[in-house]
């Protein structure tokens, strides 16, 4: 009897075990919510919750909401726990935004309260709005500036006058001396994620940074910086389908960093993990967060990326993309996030994103950007 016991004890422990070593095991069980429309969800209810997540069998009903409304309850940590968590639609809510002088206005409340000078050489401390060309008034090319806020869209402040923003290749002092879609590189104006892996930041002034490297991706606490790329590191029996890697939840994803693109180069610093993300799929699959590796095909939206930066904005707030968005910027939210690979198109719709669809792209909003660099 004991030596049962003590078989039974050891298969167990060694089951526990085994348990921990799962990682991104595509055989393992996979307790991830399963999501799946459902137009016959009560009135106003977007999202219902029914089985367990605790024994794989937790599923969601998503429904798309009417007159504008939105779901947002439907986020993923919402559902993996094993209430009876129900959603309803609800009006969707903007961030009220402060606009710089030749962004787009409606009326003065809509404008920054900085230091400018109008025509008669004025002294202004108040934001206006042009209600005749609809855009915040500011001190206008040549005219006097006390820093780049007082500037108009299209120029920078230098020597306390406005002056037209630097045309590539030419000579810069500050990213916010570039246009837009450039940064300062060796006091030249240069296209923005436009660096190699393993070329030196040392000459990148330090908001420029951010948008030199092809990957988005360097150290920022590094004595001397260089563009890196992240890649997956997988086990033998892990598989990487197209820059998509499947886990399960509870397991961690494990990257490692490189300063070249070899295919045998040395990895640098430690390897870094982060969580198994259970997705809007109805597979109950959960999804490694994205490398950021040409070698991992994760890296197909940079053009996107950049693009935004090709916008009207002023020169402080060029990561901010266009006022108005572009179809691309409205969609960025959901087809850069791996979160919604595979999702259904009631989930996309329900959160707001009508019209979006769940193509494979690189996360690009530049705050997601900054969080992966800093892993």
């Amino acid at each position: 009897m004991k030596s049962i016991i003590l078989i039974f004890v050891t298969l167990s422990c060694a089951s526990l075990i085994a348990s921990d070593l799962v990682f991104l095991n595509a055989d393992a069980t996979k307790t991830c919510p399963k999501y799946s429309c459902n137009s016959g969800l009560e009135t106003d209810v977007c999202a219902k919750a029914s089985g367990k997540f605790s024994d794989g069998t937790r599923t969601v009903g998503v429904k798309v909401c009417s007159d504008n409304k939105i779901c947002k309850t439907l986020q993923t940590n919402n559902f993996q726990d094993d209430n009876e968590t129900t959603g309803k639609c609800e009006a969707s809510t903007s961030q009220t935004v402060k606009y710089l002088p030749g962004e787009a206005c409606t009326k003065d409340e809509e404008c920054q309260d900085i230091t400018w000078y109008d025509a008669d050489k004025k002294e202004q401390t108040k934001g206006s709005c042009d209600t005749t060309n609809k855009v915040c008034k500011g001190s206008a090319i040549d005219a006097q500036c006390t820093d780049n806020n007082s500037c108009v869209v299209g120029s920078y402040c230098k020597a306390k006058k406005c002056t037209a923003q630097v045309e590539l290749g030419k000579a810069c002092e500050s990213t916010y001396d570039c246009k837009n879609n450039l940064f300062c590189n060796k006091k030249q104006c240069t296209e923005v994620f436009s660096l190699e892996v393993g070329t030196s930041l040392a000459d990148a002034d330090a908001f420029g940074k951010a948008y030199a490297c092809k990957t988005a991706l360097y150290d920022p606490m590094a004595t001397e910086p260089k563009c890196q790329e992240k890649r997956y590191k997988l086990s033998e029996n892990q598989k990487n389908d197209s820059g998509r890697v499947t886990c399960d939840f509870g397991s961690k994803c494990t990257y490692q960093i490189f300063e070249s693109t070899a295919a045998d180069a040395k990895a640098v610093g430690n390897d870094s993990t982060q969580d198994c993300q259970c997705g809007f799929n109805d597979l109950g699959t959960g999804f490694c967060p994205y490398s950021q590796s040409s070698t991992d095909s994760t890296l197909k939206s940079i053009d996107t990326l950049k693009a935004t930066f090709d916008n009207k904005r002023h020169t402080q707030n060029r990561a901010s993309g266009n006022i108005v968005k572009t179809d691309s910027e409205k969609c960025a939210g959901i087809s850069n996030s791996i979160l919604f690979a595979k999702a259904p198109q009631c989930v996309i719709d329900a959160l707001g994103y009508v019209g979006c669809s769940n193509a494979f792209y690189l996360a690009s909003s530049f705050l997601f950007m900054i969080i992966l660099a800093l892993f």
